[in-house]
């Protein structure tokens, strides 16, 4: 569309034609447009200002007619540029003349004589009144000057408004003949009045310098264009270079943009993706369209750039993404590999569990484990070891309860074994000692204890059993070891009497026997128990 508005452009206006489009061609036509940019900005500027000449005065600076004239103004600018620097330094360290010392002989002789270190006045002068209140009244930084360096000071500022009064006589001849306007040597501000007219005149000669430099350059570019003479003076025809200039850059910038995307589309063709699709549909269904303005399609294909620049950011961290998932798919993490690999995952970015990492670790762990270590073989063995020790402490039990029971027949007469007999009988008729023949077999089991205990060497049984089971005798045993005495009571006193020696096996810190009762297998005791503290 474009393409078409310009061509439409170019039937109805004289435009200049390049004499080639080679690059380099392209590359002065920019220049060009730039310096003719700056130029109608500064010819907009000096229009802007209310000039103090008339329109033939400002012609007459862009032709420099009379020309001996404006040279002779030109001779003036280095002596102007020198006044305004030597105003500036006195402003720091100002001095006030009266008007009129600056012509007067006396005065200027007297100030000669106190810049040298010398008396202002010869004393025999007479009729120096006048001179000497002209002295009077010199200030610097608003005092009285007290030094030869003070006095110095003011000689190079009377010097300087002497100089300030010659380049205005010298400006004042000239102005006449140019059109430009006389001045005092002071404007209002204290500055060279002369400066403020100096300074159009510049700007107004220096336009017309680049004016004529851009003509010939134009001429280089636009061989055949037959109004390159009028841009040194006209400003029309510089609006009509700015279109050409135009017109030309944008026809070969939309030209590359054609060429541009020609090869985008090409780089796009067998790619696919969210961002691939959006620049596919922008430049099929909205670049080049009407409905859409310039500055909107601008904005959107910079989202696109944007968009684009920031997923190539991201180029180092994807291949670290498609690597993970080669692994883990080789590895036989098939659907976890899929799912990271895929760009529109279910769940987002909570793919994994929050526990993970511990349970990878924890995989990653069992799996060395059993491939550095035969776990197979160690079970079998710890399964035989444990089939081992089993029987080995079973056969170890059977071989005490034989050998007990061996040493027992050697030494057991007929007799103590019909005792012994007797006794397991009446235990079992005893029960649990609340029949009718209860006290009779209780008697029964004592009387066989008696004839078998010296037989028997180690005897097991509850406390409520001793009394009722062995015989009422003092010291019978050698050693009575009372275990978990912490639930014993009175009841193990019967066992205390049967012993010549006592081993308490118990802890101090369980619960007192009251709250458990005494038909226990095992009686209590208080922790405070003297059985706990005493040996015997």
């Amino acid at each position: 569309l474009r393409f078409a508005g310009l061509d439409e452009q170019s039937r109805y206006n004289d435009l200049p034609w390049p004499a080639n489009a080679d690059a380099g061609t392209l590359m002065q036509a920019r220049e060009l447009a730039r310096e003719v940019l700056e130029i109608r900005s500064q010819h907009l500027k000096i229009s802007s200002t209310k000039l103090p000449w008339s329109r033939e005065t400002v012609a007459r600076i862009r032709r420099r007619e009379p020309r001996d004239a404006f040279d002779a103004i030109d001779m003036l600018a280095g002596d102007i540029d020198e006044a305004a620097q030597e105003q500036a330094y006195f402003l720091s360290r100002p001095v006030q003349v009266p008007e009129a010392a600056l012509g007067d002989a006396a005065f200027l002789s007297a100030l000669d004589n106190l810049a040298n270190g010398r008396r202002a006045f010869a004393l025999t002068a007479f009729g120096k009144s006048a001179a000497r209140r002209l002295i009077q009244a010199v200030q610097v930084n608003g005092l009285p000057p007290t030094s030869e360096e003070d006095w110095k000071h003011v000689a190079e500022y009377v010097s300087m408004q002497r100089k300030r009064r010659e380049l205005t006589a010298r400006w004042n001849a000239l102005a006449p003949e140019v059109g430009f306007r006389t001045v005092l040597s002071a404007d209002a501000q204290g500055g060279l009045s002369v400066r403020t007219q100096f300074a159009a005149y510049e700007n107004i000669r220096r336009v017309a310098h680049q004016q004529k430099e851009l003509a010939r350059r134009v001429a280089e570019v636009f061989p055949g264009w037959s109004r390159t003479a009028e841009l040194a003076v006209s400003t029309e025809a510089l609006g009509v270079l700015a279109d050409a200039l135009a017109y030309h850059l944008t026809r070969s910038s939309l030209s590359d943009v054609s060429g541009f995307v020609d090869s985008v589309r090409e780089k796009l063709d067998g790619s696919g993706g969210r961002l691939v699709n959006a620049m596919r549909t922008f430049m099929t269904h909205r670049l080049g369209k009407p409905a859409f303005e310039g500055s909107a399609l601008m904005t959107g294909w910079g989202e696109l750039i944007d968009e684009l620049k920031r997923l190539r950011t991201l180029d180092e961290p994807l291949q670290t993404v498609e690597d993970v998932a080669r692994r883990i798919y080789r590895s036989g993490g098939i659907k976890l590999a899929t799912l990271l690999a895929a760009p529109d995952a279910p769940g987002g970015p909570n793919l994994l569990p929050d526990t993970f990492m511990r349970d990878w670790r924890l995989r990653r762990m069992a799996t060395h484990i059993s491939m550095i270590d035969s776990q197979a073989e160690s079970k079998k063995l710890n399964a035989m070891r444990t089939s081992v020790e089993r029987d080995l402490a079973r056969l170890y039990e059977d071989l005490v309860v034989r050998r007990t029971w061996f040493k027992l027949a050697e030494r057991v007469t007929p007799s103590v074994r019909a005792a012994l007999q007797g006794y397991l009988n009446a235990i079992q008729r005893i029960g649990k000692g609340t029949g009718k023949r209860a006290f009779r077999y209780r008697q029964d089991a004592r009387y066989a204890a008696s004839e078998a205990y010296s037989a028997i060497p180690c005897w097991i049984m509850p406390h409520h059993r001793v009394s009722e089971s062995l015989p009422a005798q003092l010291g019978s045993f050698d050693l009575v070891i009372i275990d978990e005495s912490s639930q014993s009571d009175l009841s193990a006193l019967p066992i205390l009497l049967r012993a010549r020696k006592v081993l308490v096996v118990g802890d101090d810190r369980q619960v007192s026997p009251q709250a458990i009762g005494s038909l226990t297998s095992r009686p209590m005791m208080r922790k405070s128990s003297p059985l706990l503290n005493s040996w015997y």
